[in-house]
């Protein structure tokens, strides 16, 4: 029992070490943490200190991370509501929350369907702090500065064939004349 509860432990503090270590790397910071983070931990530890920046870096991790997964809010909430309201539905039933599910192929394609729809309905209705996933910008040089020829040629055809099918909404222009369109609902 004592050797057990020893290598349980030993593997939690190696696995807690390796990560602080993974999480100092200069790297991972730049793409973990935000830039006041980033030179609130490169004060508090030298460059070779790995562990250290990992600790301390640890909850401007976090914070981070919970803020970047903001637009997973709503599915998460959805899915929460969907699993209460079935569970609800098996005490209504049977007068216990426990339950019994027999899933077929069939219904775990569905079931598949289901979440990969509501995944990526929740998040074209999110924006990427200046605006929304649905706006299309006009495919043109001044937009896609590093786009070459053969790509701006595909992006104009795509582009066309929603404007064709009726999907996008004309929204303004941006300050170098391109026009940005919004994309309807019924064409994702």
């Amino acid at each position: 029992m004592l050797l057990s509860a020893l290598f349980f432990f030993g593997l939690l503090f190696w696995g807690g070490y390796s990560f602080f270590v993974y999480l100092g790397v200069s790297v991972h910071l730049s793409v973990f943490l935000t830039g006041e983070a980033r030179d609130a931990v490169g004060q508090a530890c030298s460059d070779a200190a790995l562990f250290c920046r990992g600790w301390h870096a640890f909850f401007p991790f976090l914070s981070h991370t919970v803020e970047r997964a903001r637009p997973f809010l709503w599915y998460g909430v959805i899915s929460l509501t969907a699993y209460l309201g079935f569970l609800g539905w098996c005490w209504l039933q049977q007068g216990v929350v426990t339950f019994r599910i027999r899933l077929s192929p069939l219904k775990v394609l569905l079931l598949f369907l289901l979440s990969t729809w509501l995944l990526f309905t929740v998040l074209i209705f999110e924006n990427n702090g200046n605006h929304e996933f649905r706006w299309f910008f006009e495919p043109v040089p001044q937009v896609y500065v590093n786009a070459t020829q053969e790509g701006l040629e595909t992006l104009k055809a795509n582009f066309q064939s929603l404007q064709d099918a009726g999907c996008l909404s004309p929204l303004g222009r941006t300050d170098n004349g391109a026009s940005v369109f919004k994309l309807a609902v019924s064409c994702m």
